[in-house]
């Protein structure tokens, strides 16, 4: 590899399996909230800012409310850190890959 490559790599490298586990806790988070764990502030409920998702008007109230949506927004953090842990994979894969390999050119190999 080119000198200083290697430890971009193992930079990148620990920043995907620290995206990695902030996307699981979210998700972990997320199931928690549903299952009754809590996580949601109590009385926080009303608009999502979206028609047709608003639960208060679907006659669900409070606690279970806001914990739908504070698993809705769990669940989209996870999917960014997701995209993100990926798009750094990529650059792993790109700085590594071995010369001719993948028929794609020469690496930083």
């Amino acid at each position: 590899m080119i000198d200083g490559t290697e430890e971009v790599v193992e930079q990148l490298t620990s920043v995907a399996e620290t995206l990695a586990e902030l996307a699981l806790d979210r998700l972990h988070w997320a199931a928690d909230v549903l299952r009754g764990g809590g996580g949601a502030v109590a009385g926080r409920h009303g608009r999502s800012g979206n028609p047709g998702e608003d639960p208060v008007a679907d006659g669900d109230t409070g606690r279970a409310a806001a914990d739908r949506l504070l698993a809705d927004a769990l669940v989209a953090e996870e999917k960014v850190l997701t995209r993100a842990r990926r798009s750094v994979d990529k650059a792993v894969q790109l700085m590594t890959r071995a010369s001719g390999s993948d028929g794609g050119g020469p690496g930083l190999v």
